[in-house]
């Protein structure tokens, strides 16, 4: 399933992304960069992107996401509810699957960035950017894309 295309009810999804990507002075900047990248990408191709803003704990970090075109949001204003078309892209060591916000049923789409030290959480699809497989992902059921070539991939559905 493309961003572009449909989900699962043949509904057409938002172009409106929500990132969900940590950063702080402990843990560092390396989420929200690589989702910046991916942002960066999908607003060429008329995506809105916003980042969640309560899990980016650096005030240069969120000046460079506002000068990259996309917008930051806290959490509290993002309505969470079952008919929300918006997907949602997370890249997150610190995401547990108890959080309310990450459940897929308030998301028209729940994309996960993943690595060895990721916690899998429920998502629509899975993106390791590292060139080794992770076994976690093998016996999974839904789209996994592995390395360098997974951009676009996800936005184009091919």
């Amino acid at each position: 399933m493309g961003m572009t295309g449909t989900d699962q009810n043949n509904s057409v999804m938002s172009n409106c992304i929500f990132i969900r990507a940590d950063a702080s002075s402990i843990i560092g900047a390396g989420h929200v960069m690589r989702c910046l990248t991916i942002s960066i990408s999908l607003r060429q191709l008329g995506f809105e992107c916003i980042f969640i803003q309560d899990y980016i704990h650096l005030e240069w970090l969120k000046v460079l996401i506002l000068n990259s075109g996309c917008r930051l949001q806290s959490l509290s204003q993002i309505s969470l509810h079952q008919t929300n078309r918006h997907l949602l892209l997370i890249d997150s060591y610190k995401v547990s699957p108890s959080d309310l916000e990450i459940r897929t049923l308030n998301w028209g789409a729940v994309v996960q960035i993943v690595d060895p030290e990721t916690p899998l959480i429920q998502s629509n699809m899975y993106i390791s950017p590292n060139p080794l497989p992770d076994s976690r992902l093998s016996d999974l059921r839904v789209p996994k894309y592995q390395g360098i070539d997974y951009i676009p991939d996800i936005v184009t559905g091919k």
